[in-house]
Order: C-alpha cells, then sequence, then structure tokens
C-alpha cells in the first residue's frame, strides 16, 4: 500500500490561501459566481501545489525506477521474487496479483508495471479508483502492457461530470481532480483518466479499451450511473460515491472491486459499517 495523504496536503493548501484568494476577488466570495471563485482559488493554490504535486508524481515514478535499485517498488519485486523461487512449482503457479489504485496510485502503477511483469505472478485484475493519471502518461504507460498482456484491461471508477462538479475541496466548489486538472498539472485543463469530462474526449484507443469489458462486466464505472431496478443485473460494476474520497468508503464500489478480484460474488459483503475508517 502506497499512502501519500495528498488530498489533506491539498485542502490545508486550499485553507491556508483562503483568504489571499478572497482579497484578489476584492471582496467575499459570495459576490462572484462559483466559477470565478474557483478560478481564483486554482490561480492562487497553483503556486504552492503545483511544486507539491510535481514532487508527488516523480516519487510515484521513483519507487520503480531509482538508479541504485533501492525504491520502494524494486525492494518489493525483488523480495517477492526471492520468495516465489523459493517455492515449488505447484505453489508458484498459484500466486496472482491484483490491483487496486486509488487516485495518485495510479500513477504509482503506471511506472510499477514493468518491474511487475518481470515477476512471473500474473496480474489478474487492475482496478483504477477516480485515477490522477494524466492520459498522455496512461497512452505510454498502460495502454502497451495491456497490448502486451502483462496486465488485463483495467477497470476505471469514476465520478459523473455533474459528481466531479458537485463534489468539493473545502472552499474549491469542484473535486480535487478539477483542481489538479486546472492548477497542478504544467498546463490548464490537462486531460486525466479520472475525469469522464476527459474520457469523453480521450482518443480512439482508450475510449475502445474503456468502452469494452472484461469478463462481461464493463471497463467503466460511472458512480450512479446505475439504477437500482437495475443493480441485480450488473453486480460487479455499481459504484454510488458522491465524492473523489468517497469510493473507499462506500460499499457498493468495494462490493464490486470484490467481485472483479473474485470474478464471483464473495461469500460476505461489504455494509457501510465496515468502510467507517
Amino acid at each position: 500500500m502506497w499512502e501519500t495523504g495528498w488530498k489533506e496536503v491539498i485542502q490545508n493548501i486550499i485553507s491556508d490561501h483562503f483568504e489571499a484568494a478572497d482579497a484578489r476577488a476584492r471582496g467575499g466570495f459570495s459576490d462572484f459566481v462559483s466559477e470565478a471563485r474557483d478560478r481564483i482559488l486554482e490561480l492562487t493554490a497553483a503556486v504552492p501545489g503545483s511544486p507539491l504535486w510535481t514532487e508527488m508524481k516523480e516519487n510515484a515514478a521513483l519507487a520503480s525506477l531509482r538508479s541504485d535499485g533501492l525504491g520502494a517498488m524494486q525492494l518489493i519485486t525483488k523480495c517477492v521474487s526471492e520468495a516465489v523461487s523459493k517455492l515449488a512449482n505447484d505453489k508458484a503457479g498459484a500466486w496472482e496479483l491484483h490491483v487496486v489504485a486509488h487516485s495518485a496510485g495510479s500513477i504509482f502503477l503506471a511506472y510499477a508495471l514493468e518491474a511487475l511483469a518481470r515477476l512471473g505472478v500474473p496480474i489478474r485484475t487492475v482496478q483504477l479508483i477516480a485515477p490522477a493519471i494524466r492520459l498522455d502518461l496512461f497512452e505510454q504507460k498502460v495502454l502497451p502492457a495491456v497490448a502486451g498482456g502483462v496486465c488485463p484491461a483495467p477497470t476505471v471508477y469514476v465520478l459523473s461530470e455533474t459528481g466531479e462538479l458537485d463534489d468539493d475541496v473545502g472552499p474549491y466548489g469542484k473535486s480535487l481532480l478539477y483542481l489538479v486538472s486546472r492548477a497542478f498539472e504544467d498546463r490548464r485543463d490537462t486531460p486525466l483518466a479520472g475525469m469522464k469530462y476527459w474520457i469523453d474526449r480521450a482518443s480512439p484507443p482508450v475510449l475502445d479499451l474503456l468502452s469494452g469489458k472484461s469478463n462481461g462486466r464493463p471497463n467503466l464505472v460511472v458512480s450512479g450511473a446505475v439504477a437500482a431496478a437495475d443493480a441485480p443485473a450488473m453486480v460487479g460494476s455499481i459504484s454510488r460515491s458522491d465524492s473523489h474520497g468517497g469510493f473507499d468508503n462506500d460499499a457498493d464500489t468495494m462490493n464490486s472491486v470484490l467481485v472483479r478480484i473474485l470474478n464471483d460474488l464473495p461469500q460476505r459483503t461489504f455494509d457501510s459499517r465496515d468502510l467507517r475508517f
């Protein structure tokens, strides 16, 4: 598990710069429409937020790419390789990998795929939850891995476009991915693989992948898109998160993750009480 705490840090940045942004607006935010308010916050938060986000992406890459071989993923794959080599062939053949990556974890995974492929342990499922990875990096790293049989087509869980706009990061009135796309990347409105808006406008290879199915289930799961009446027929493809950070607290999302790992119904499903953490 790769834990960054970056959402909390960014929330603090937004809160710390709220007054500065308010001053730049020359009045209370209530005097402005929400889009103008958010644009001011984007401009204000970009100065401290962009270097932080860049460093986090570099750390995600270096976990697999350090020249001294001491990156976290490099050490993990070394230990796993040693463990597998000591097992009897029949036991080694029973191993499999399942990857679940939330938000910035998708960037970590993109660089880790090559190292994971060398393990000789099959990657059975890849599930990306509100991935913060740029679409161009997704195309460069993930699509070739799928085409080369390194990993299966990923399941991508996203908020609807309305859900992204209804989410917030403290006083910022849109989702965290909107803030990353508009303020923290190297250009405004950078396409991200976790935003429905940009998925709908992605290149044909990305659209083909995400419009497809794996084991009879759609590769793209949009939160709230499945009506209650249709839920029994869509087991493993349901999410009801209403925020970027809410997917791992949403029973429908986590049960869909379980179903795809098991390729079957679990003996016991998550309920909301299990996910209060």
